[in-house]
């Protein structure tokens, strides 16, 4: 099972947007078998699938002495709730039993996407120890970018203390929400661009849209959520849907290549 951590430390960078996309795309147009777990209190990952996509355990329970069980076929959910912000913060206790848990599911799925709480804690420790890589989406603006140099530090520090020689994959730094008619914005795109290598920054950006949004929000108008390029009669989404499955299709390529989660 290759295991991808979707994270960035600030919130509304689009990392659960993101994450919904790898999951779509992994189960409906790769036909894998994928887990998605939501790791983050604010349930948002959580809200956007049906329950006929829920597991048979939720994130929270990867922490605890657990033997879960494989969910439905194709994407499968174990979905986050509000007892996530009761997981213990001993990080030796917390990673043992998530990598743990993690082996016990390797041989059901192909593929796992974790998003995380857009926090530094135990939970992202051991999400990020056990995984083949992490993707981390960004905005331009400066918390933002902070959040990713912190971040990257924060990877340097499990690849010495956790990972025994067998680093997780940094997959890129992705930029988001971009404002393509914003001059400043390009201006930014262009800083970063000379400041972070092509190894650390992720190939293409994700444009700012309103179809992102409407294809993760479930109303009235929009009973279940589902990807962009599955928007019909909606020019902007089919936009969107070739720049993020362009996207995507490099993710997997990267994905296939990493090295399996421990």
């Amino acid at each position: 099972m290759k295991t991808v951590v979707v994270n960035n430390q600030k919130g509304g960078v689009g990392k659960t947007t993101l994450a919904a996309h790898i999951g779509w795309y992994l189960a409906e147009i790769q036909g894998a078998r994928v887990l998605l777990v939501d790791m983050d209190p604010q349930q948002n990952l959580t809200s956007v699938f049906p329950d006929a996509h829920r597991g048979p355990t939720s994130g929270d329970l990867f922490f605890e002495t657990i033997e879960p069980a494989p969910g439905p076929e194709g994407l499968t959910l174990f979905a986050a709730d509000e007892r996530l912000h009761e997981v213990p913060t001993n990080a030796n206790t917390v990673v043992g039993r998530f990598i743990k848990n993690m082996q016990a599911l390797r041989d059901s799925y192909d593929y796992c996407v974790i998003d995380t709480a857009p926090t530094w804690g135990a939970s992202t420790f051991a999400a990020l120890a056990s995984a083949s890589g992490m993707l981390s989406p960004m905005d331009l603006g400066k918390f933002s970018l902070d959040g990713a140099r912190t971040l990257l530090q924060q990877l340097q520090t499990i690849n010495q203390q956790v990972r025994s020689g067998k680093p997780v994959e940094l997959f890129g730094l992705l930029v988001s929400r971009f404002n393509s008619g914003s001059p400043e914005q390009r201006k930014t795109l262009a800083q970063v661009a000379e400041t972070y290598t092509n190894s650390v920054l992720f190939p293409g950006v994700i444009t700012q849209r309103q179809s992102y949004e409407q294809a993760v929000s479930r109303d009235e108008n929009n009973p279940q959520c589902r990807p962009v390029w599955a928007m019909k009669g909606n020019t902007a989404a089919q936009t969107a849907g070739k720049e993020i499955r362009d996207i995507l299709d490099h993710l997997k390529e990267r994905l296939d290549q990493a090295g399996d989660a421990l």
